[in-house]
């Protein structure tokens, strides 16, 4: 992958800093249980939107799914994506891409997610009218 790198500072306070250098196009699926998400304030601060779990809403009401993981690539949230495995097989509940952002991310980020749940294949990204362009 190439890109340029970011440096994220990590390490116990007593020993300083370390600076672990992490791909501009990295891409990782977060959990929405993660406190860098659920904590919507500091999401908004750090990334300009915010994510709600839809675990808790009725079907009918959510935008992304059940589920809905929000994409990480090098240091910006570029959409999420909605994934459910059963017997091996994978099926996208949802996905939602940020205006301006790349559909590839969230191929990528679907490939990952579905070697996390050993699928046997990773399922064709569609993109609608309603999963493109969501503003933050």
């Amino acid at each position: 992958m190439g890109g340029d790198a970011v440096e994220l500072a990590v390490g116990r306070a007593e020993a300083g800093p370390q600076f672990v250098p992490v791909e501009a196009e990295a891409c990782t699926p977060l959990s929405p249980f993660d406190s860098l998400i659920w904590h919507r304030s500091r999401m908004r601060r750090l990334f300009g939107i915010e994510y709600l779990l839809e675990a808790y809403k009725p079907a009918a009401k959510r935008e992304c799914g059940y589920f809905g993981m929000p994409v990480l690539v090098g240091t910006s949230l570029i959409g999420r994506i909605a994934v459910r495995v059963s017997k091996g097989t994978a099926h996208i509940e949802g996905h939602q891409l940020i205006k301006g952002q790349d559909p590839a991310h969230l191929e990528r980020a679907l490939a990952v997610i579905c070697g996390w749940a050993n699928a046997t294949s990773v399922p064709a990204l569609t993109m609608s009218p309603q999963s493109v362009g969501v503003t933050p």
